[in-house]
């Protein structure tokens, strides 16, 4: 008899294209049925080009050389940390050339000290990061200003740990955002599902409402932010979803925030204001912010106190 031939598995279906689909559960993180090697400790990076893949990480990554590749991998962290760090911290000069991807960053024990990624010259592609009181944290005390190079696309940052009284914010509450840029240029923010709501089961529900923070503040305290791009996303929640300051610059050129997609559940300010776009006067942009519109399909949104975009003296 013939040998019959066998039926060649199905290949995994590609993922969408950036901004094509909105990041969830389901396009984001540890990608269903992969096996996972549980490893216990910190985790020090010091050899070019590693590849960490199908672990299960009960420690903090410090990535400390070129070309380190972390994918299909869930990092938890050792403990609730003294200072401020991330799951998987980027912040050595040797650290270039960094990607996590279809990785899950949680913490096991929540603490106002944790952020997602920290640091400069990483790409996150895929990464859900919920339980962190940052998602992402873009700055190189380094460089001067210069290229952080960070890539953040498809994406989702969810459900952030909320403390009523952080060492970090001399004991008051904690600020909570899913992406935090203290400055630097060449920064590109593309497909993301940034939700900036406080969670239900980690943290402290002493909140005066979920929506807390921004899903992008950027905070010049580092270096002007310069020659970012911030497109094809989804926001949602915060104080304001996006909140972008000057700091001590008297002028500052951002770059390109448009055809980002905008919900409508902005913290309430009073009489019904809800702050969706915040800018700072004196930031200006390559293109009109009123090529970012609403998610439910009402159109662009507008300069004005209750129509999506402010401008604050």
């Amino acid at each position: 008899a013939p040998t019959p031939t066998p039926t060649p598995a199905p290949s995994p279906a590609p993922p969408p294209a950036v901004g094509a689909v909105e990041p969830t559960a389901a396009t984001t993180g540890v990608p269903d049925g992969t096996p996972l090697t549980r490893h216990d400790g910190d985790l020090v990076i010091t050899e070019p080009g590693t590849v960490i893949d199908g672990k299960d990480i009960h420690g903090f990554v410090s990535i400390r050389a070129a070309d380190v590749t972390i994918r299909n991998s869930v990092v938890r962290g050792s403990g609730t940390g003294s200072y401020s760090t991330g799951l998987v911290s980027c912040l050595d000069a040797a650290c270039r050339g960094a990607v996590i991807e279809d990785t899950t960053l949680v913490p096991k024990q929540p603490s106002p000290w944790i952020t997602g990624i920290l640091g400069h010259d990483y790409t996150a592609r895929r990464v859900d990061v919920h339980h962190v009181v940052d998602g992402f944290g873009i700055f190189d005390t380094g460089n001067g200003g210069g290229p952080v190079d960070v890539v953040i696309e498809s994406s989702w940052c969810h459900d952030l740990s909320y403390f009523a009284r952080d060492p970090q914010q001399d004991g008051g509450p904690s600020h909570n955002d899913c992406i935090q840029i203290q400055g630097g240029s060449a920064i590109r923010i593309t497909g993301n599902s940034l939700e900036s709501f406080m969670s239900t089961a980690v943290g402290d529900q002493s909140y005066d409402a979920r929506n807390r923070g921004a899903g992008l503040m950027v905070t010049p305290t580092v270096a002007p932010v310069t020659g970012a791009t911030v497109t094809k996303n989804w926001f949602d929640g915060g104080y304001a979803s996006v909140s972008v300051s000057r700091g001590g610059y008297e002028r500052m050129h951002f770059g390109t925030l448009t055809g980002n997609r905008f919900g409508r559940n902005q913290f309430d300010h009073g009489r019904g204001s809800r702050y969706v776009i915040r800018v700072r006067e004196g930031v200006t942009f390559d293109s009109s912010l009123t090529g970012n519109v609403w998610a439910d399909g009402a159109g662009p949104l507008a300069l004005g106190r209750d129509l999506g975009i402010r401008y604050d003296p």
